[in-house]
């Protein structure tokens, strides 16, 4: 899926991309070459793109089963480290298991190898996805290039923010024709690199669990357990099959934690546990 920019640029669409794939092959490419297998691969590829392509705020890989949640194989950032780090591990903690790229990854790569997903943020429906992966982040929007090999999925995503704006259109056009490239370099960096996914020292459910029992000491833990399903996106019926409960066991969870946080919603949820 590539969505279109509405931002219109004085040169062409063709001769930026043309222009953009001379300067990215010409001055890039060997560099990139060189690191793969590297620990500096990734920053090394967002230097590149910036520098030859359009401006990226942070770059992230990540691996995708249909099994399992997406893995995170390593972030860089230019805009803030520690945000960086707290969103991937958000991402591979649950929320990533709503990310409209994962529910399309297969469409997309259906029949090719390679593929592009361009998203925006005010096309994200999962408000805990929306709220805590881009606008705690001020991300606008992302583009990903997705690649598979025989086994598995990959996405190289690069993310403009508040701090770029918006990618123009042509910039979408000349980093999307460098698909081919990169996810020959992701593939063959997997390979060489063994990979193994970034093993975060805390989940997004550790911290909202500290946020309710900080809220309310009084939480049992299978009432905490239950806003903390909800804050990842399970609704009452998904909670049920996950915990082996009947689901008026669950709305009587969701009930009492709500009137010892002293809320009435959702939404009231996400605010205790995104501030």
């Amino acid at each position: 899926m590539l969505a279109k920019p509405v931002f219109q640029n004085s040169v062409s669409a063709c001769e930026h991309t043309d222009s953009a794939w001379l300067r990215f092959s010409k001055y890039e490419l060997p560099g990139l070459i060189s690191q793969i297998g590297s620990k500096h691969f990734i920053s090394s590829v967002m230097g590149a793109i910036s520098r030859s392509i359009t401006q990226v705020d942070v770059c992230s890989l990540f691996h995708y089963d249909t099994a399992s949640k997406p893995s995170n194989f390593g972030t860089a950032s230019r805009v803030s480290n520690e945000i960086t780090r707290l969103t991937a591990e958000r991402y591979a903690s649950g929320l990533g298991l709503h990310d409209p790229m994962r529910l399309e990854i297969n469409n997309v790569l259906s029949t090719d190898r390679v593929g592009v997903f361009h998203l925006f943020r005010e096309r994200i429906n999962h408000a805990p996805y929306r709220e805590l992966c881009f606008n705690l982040t001020g991300t606008l929007e992302r583009l990903s290039i997705l690649c598979r090999d025989d086994r598995s999925y990959y996405a190289m995503s690069f993310y403009r923010t508040h701090q770029s704006g918006l990618f123009y259109r042509n910039e979408v056009n000349a980093l999307s024709s460098l698909s081919e490239i990169l996810s020959s370099l992701i593939l063959k960096h997997v390979d060489v690199s063994n990979l193994s996914p970034v093993v975060f020292q805390k989940t997004i459910t550790d911290d909202v669990l500290r946020k309710l029992h900080d809220r309310a000491n009084n939480l049992s833990d299978r009432e905490a357990e239950v806003c903390a399903l909800i804050m990842l996106g399970h609704s009452s019926e998904s909670i049920s099959l996950k915990l082996d409960l009947s689901i008026n066991t669950i709305l009587t969870y969701r009930k009492r934690a709500y009137s010892k946080l002293n809320i009435n919603s959702q939404n009231e949820l996400f605010r205790i546990c995104l501030d």
